[in-house]
């Protein structure tokens, strides 16, 4: 467990690292983020869908889209727990094709067919927390290779 821990606090840390997916059961993973003291309350946000219908609406996408830009341009992580419906938008931040221009940096966000480039702090990360079982049974293989996993 303690070297899991270190290795997650490796990734967190490094500014070259490929984001970070948590696989976990019943979402142990996320308790232990702070727990461990790898994450604190006040400079992450946490970020729950579900399968209730009011969490899957394009309005709740898009609030959630708002949150994370907001977080992006201020360096703060963003902890996704269940959020399958905000990847498809967040494809190219969650590959890290970045684009830098006046010396900062920016990603494309998607929302249906419009996208746009907002800018990101280079201290953002992103944490996916995903029940281990759900992650090869419901996501797709190209996204599951998108990140650093940790079991």
């Amino acid at each position: 467990e303690d070297d899991v821990v270190e290795l997650i606090r490796q990734n967190i840390g490094s500014k070259e690292a490929r984001h970070l997916m948590l696989l976990t059961k019943n979402n142990a993973a996320l308790s232990l983020l702070f727990d461990y003291n790898l994450r604190k309350q006040e400079n992450t946000e946490v970020i729950f869908g579900s399968d209730f219908p009011a969490d899957k609406t394009d309005l709740q996408v898009c609030l959630n889209l708002q949150n994370i830009k907001l977080c992006m341009a201020e360096g703060r992580t963003v902890v996704l727990v269940y959020c399958e419906d905000l990847y498809e938008s967040l494809y190219d931040l969650l590959n890290q094709h970045y684009t830098e221009y006046g010396g900062k940096l920016y990603v494309r966000l998607a929302f249906g067919t419009a996208s746009r480039l907002c800018e990101i702090h280079r201290s953002f990360r992103v944490i996916v927390v995903v029940e281990k079982i759900d992650a090869y049974n419901r996501l797709a293989p190209p996204l599951l290779n998108r990140f650093e996993k940790q079991v």
